[in-house]
């Protein structure tokens, strides 16, 4: 019989992690549906789209890549369920009201990550998440298993069949809020980072969140997906004179090291004893169940894949007004972090070494797809980090070159007496001993880079 769960995957398989790294970006054991829209990789070339959101204006849209699960019901009783789970309050929340956001972060009882999200509080016992599934699953579980007068309903998946409930622009750029000002019926008033606000473009009613993908200052709005053409062609339209550019698949990677988030690091839930039942419930039809890891870090261990707060660089998110998941080693670890989120800075005279190998009979190394480099074959990748005596101390988790920079930065996470700016680290580089046949064969080599702040590059994103 084929496993129906996470926990009968968990169970088919001798070593779980070697299982993980064998497996191609979407080779799985089960059969994805067709996706309802395949990002273009590009809409000019990725490097003028890289150009624009530094030089002009650039729009993403990020209607359909991530889930979106609605949650609905008793306003207290869904508070109480997020604040059991999330390391940060919900305080302003009980003392506000809609519409507002938050990031959403998560751990497992030893503290690990097993995800965040963003959940917007939309009207009276409405919320919505947006974002990977980890988080979303998590929530439903706890949800159904508790005393919770609430119903989580996931209403949208990239892989799925069904158009998204809503559609989801955001604009980035010096001169971004210059076409809000156009955009925006009445005129744009500008908005704080993570703050929300309601007005109409071209007469649709939408949200809209103070956030950005990059650097440079932004927002994102969304409403029903029924009008995503009309308001993408009316932002073209009145954003021709400002130069606005679409960000394709390649660019819209790429903001991540320059935005300092660090996506989808391995859910913290494939051992502990206390998530037996949550394996179980898990569907096998999940991302956590297919889970893919690259790069040349190799354990036998699966907690070794698993982010810590500091790594993730979210030790000033939790609040300990409140009673969650993992509440007493989240403690732990703010006081005392083992890790911390840097930038790894690539010398270019390795990274032009590995790339021109492709042209040398004897040792190639593992090509970087610019600019987009991790997500060759894997949805997660882990390079170890090494100190100059060879011992692992990092991650390297997310490389991709800035054309506006001319450089490769990659997001990672050292131990905390490595991270000091300008640091000497190596990054092994490669995929030893896997099965997975999308990337290129090649043979290990090792990268020099210079440990920088993340983000290491200066933000507007608190003067919006």
């Amino acid at each position: 019989m084929p496993p129906s769960n996470l926990l009968d995957v968990i169970d088919s398989v001798d070593d779980l992690v070697q299982f993980m790294r064998d497996r191609d970006l979407e080779a799985s054991i089960w059969e994805y549906p067709d996706k309802s829209y395949d990002f273009p990789e590009e809409f000019t070339h990725w490097a003028r789209e890289q150009q624009a959101w530094r030089e002009d204006v650039a729009i993403i849209d990020q209607s359909f890549h991530m889930t979106h699960m609605s949650v609905t019901g008793d306003e207290a009783d869904a508070l109480n369920l997020f604040e059991s789970l999330a390391v940060n309050s919900f305080q302003n929340w009980r003392d506000g009201g809609p519409p507002m956001a938050k990031q959403y972060v998560v751990c497992n009882p030893d503290g690990y990550v097993i995800g965040d999200c963003i959940i917007f509080w939309l009207e009276e016992g409405h919320f919505l998440f947006v974002g990977e599934e980890p988080t979303h699953n998590w929530t439903d579980f706890h949800a159904q298993k508790g005393d919770y007068d609430v119903e989580c309903e996931h209403i949208y998946n990239p892989l799925g069949p069904n158009d998204p409930a809503y559609f989801r622009f955001e604009l980035m750029g010096p001169k971004a809020m210059d076409l809000a000002e156009d955009i925006v019926d009445g005129g744009f008033s500008g908005i704080s980072f993570f703050q929300m606000d309601e007005f109409t473009v071209n007469d649709v009613p939408v949200y809209a969140l103070g956030h950005q993908m990059t650097s440079e200052k932004g927002f994102e709005i969304f409403a029903d997906y029924q009008h995503h053409g009309d308001v993408l062609d009316y932002i073209f339209e009145l954003g021709e004179q400002y130069d606005l550019r679409q960000v394709g698949n390649k660019a819209y990677i790429s903001t991540a090291p320059e935005l300092a988030w660090i996506p989808l690091p391995l859910p913290a839930i494939y051992e502990h004893p206390d998530l037996q039942e949550y394996r179980e419930w898990l569907p096998v039809e999940t991302l956590e169940a297919n889970f893919a890891l690259g790069g040349s870090f190799v354990s036998d261990d699966v907690t070794d894949y698993y982010a810590t707060l500091g790594a993730m660089g979210y030790t000033h998110i939790p609040n300990f007004d409140h009673d969650f998941v993992g509440k007493e080693a989240v403690k732990e670890e703010v006081e005392d972090p083992a890790q911390q989120k840097v930038t790894l800075i690539f010398d270019d005279g390795d990274v032009e070494r590995i790339q021109n190998s492709i042209f040398d009979e004897e040792d190639t190394y593992q090509y970087m797809q610019i600019p987009d480099v991790p997500f060759e074959s894997s949805i997660s990748r882990y390079d170890s980090v090494v100190d100059e005596g060879g011992e692992h101390i990092g991650m390297c988790k997310h490389p991709a070159y800035n054309y506006n920079e001319q450089e490769l930065p990659a997001l990672g996470w050292v131990e905390t007496e490595y991270s000091e700016p300008g640091t000497q680290v190596t990054v092994e580089w490669g995929e030893p001993d896997t099965a997975k046949t999308q990337g290129i064969p090649h043979t290990m080599t090792k990268i020099q880079a210079t440990v920088e702040p993340a983000p290491y590059i200066k933000t507007d994103r608190q003067d919006m």
